[in-house]
Parts: C-alpha cells; sequence; structure tokens
C-alpha cells in the first residue's frame, strides 16, 4: 500500500477516482503531469531519479530545480545534453562544489552565464568565471561580485589589481 496525501490511505489501485498517486502520475504520458511531478518538493528522491532519465528536458530540468534533489543526482544531471538541464543544475543550492567546478567548464556559454549571475555560486567559482573566454560571462560574473561586495576582497585574496578584474 503506498499512502500519501492523494491517496489518503487506499491501495493504490484504488486512488483513481479521487486523484493519482505520486507514482501513478510519473508514468503519465502528460509530460507536464511528470513535470509537476519532478517540481514537487515532496517528491521522493526515488521518484525523482527515475524522472531523471525522461525524454522531455522539461522534466529533467523540474527534476534539476528540485530541492530535493541530492548530490548524486545533480552530478548526474550536470552531464545532460540539455544547456537548460545543466543551468539548473548550476543554480540549484544543493549542487556541491565538484559539480560547480565541472559546470563552470562547460562548453555553453549559456550554462557558465546563468552560474555567472547566481549570487550563491561560490566565491572561487565566480572568480573562474571572471576569467572566462566570454566576455559577457566574464561581465556578469563580475557584477554579481559587486553585488556581493567581493571583488575588493577577491583582490586581496588573487593578488591581482581590481582593474584586472573588471577587463
Amino acid at each position: 500500500m503506498v499512502e500519501n496525501e492523494f491517496s489518503q490511505g487506499k491501495p493504490e489501485n484504488e486512488v483513481g477516482k479521487e486523484g493519482s498517486s505520486v507514482l501513478e502520475m510519473r508514468h503519465s504520458e502528460d509530460s507536464h503531469v511528470r513535470r509537476i511531478v519532478a517540481g514537487n518538493p515532496n517528491t521522493p528522491l526515488a521518484v525523482l531519479t527515475r524522472l531523471a532519465d525522461d525524454l522531455s528536458y522539461h522534466v529533467r530540468r523540474a527534476v534539476a530545480e528540485n530541492p530535493r534533489s541530492g548530490d548524486a543526482l545533480l552530478m548526474y544531471l550536470a552531464s545532460d545534453g540539455s544547456s537548460e538541464v545543466r543551468m539548473a543544475v548550476a543554480e540549484n543550492r544543493n549542487t556541491n562544489l565538484l559539480t560547480l567546478r565541472q559546470l563552470a567548464e562547460d562548453g555553453c556559454d549559456d550554462v557558465r552565464y546563468g552560474m555567472a549571475e547566481c549570487p550563491h555560486v561560490p566565491a572561487e567559482i565566480l572568480l573562474r568565471l571572471a576569467d572566462d573566454e566570454n566576455p559577457y560571462v566574464r561581465f556578469r560574473s563580475m557584477k554579481t561580485m559587486q553585488l556581493l561586495g567581493l571583488p575588493g576582497k577577491l583582490c586581496l585574496l588573487t593578488g591581482r589589481p581590481l582593474h584586472r578584474l573588471y577587463g
């Protein structure tokens, strides 16, 4: 018997009329329903893990955005073929430093730009992005550091003059 807020203690096969269980919804033909399940912070990790392989990048992106997604799942999604999924991994506050380092080297400028504008990305990553080959990524990273009050502190840490951080 699967119990949740939808089934109200009824066996899984009796749920139909009053609503679907999360377990049933993950098999829905409708990607919109699967995306809603993937984005629900109460969705069990086992369900999120299955949805991480969904054909729809919208569903995989919702898994990457979900605060319940753990290190292993986020690390897996950091290698996804969709830049939007990888960007969502970079923007998830639960993403570990190792995965963020990997994404800071991502081949897609949009992923690195998205990271550069995240105020919760560690200073180490923002500093790395401040040296990015793409001028928009560099500028966005410097702007984020400026908003966080980091440039002066980073100059002291790196020994680089402030004007070197800005161009």
